[in-house]
């Protein structure tokens, strides 16, 4: 298996994947720390998810 320095597990790193908007207003979204293999599911309000966003630091996944 060929592993990319990118694919490393790196605790500083974190990921958002935006999968859609169930309701207005609100954003549901993939979380993973590390890894973006590993996510939870999430569901906040558009500020709250821009706010958590920036707080965490996060590299967008979005397609």
């Amino acid at each position: 298996m060929n592993t990319r320095p990118d694919d490393a597990f790196d605790l500083r790193r974190k990921f958002v994947r935006v999968t859609g908007s169930p309701r207005a207003g609100m954003v549901a979204f993939e979380f993973s720390i590390g890894s973006p293999v590993l996510t939870v599911e999430l569901l906040l309000p558009s500020a709250a998810f821009d706010e958590f966003c920036a707080a965490q630091q996060v590299e967008r996944l979005d397609d």
